[in-house]
């Protein structure tokens, strides 16, 4: 039960990176007009 926790909180903070990987990418071009 633990461990499943722990894959399941790996994958979200995962998928929480990428999404503020790309909210990064957006504005570093809205930055470069």
């Amino acid at each position: 039960m633990d461990s499943a926790v722990r894959n399941l909180g790996e994958k979200d903070v995962g998928r929480l990176e990428q999404m503020q990987a790309k909210a990064a990418e957006r504005q570093d071009k809205a930055a470069a007009g």
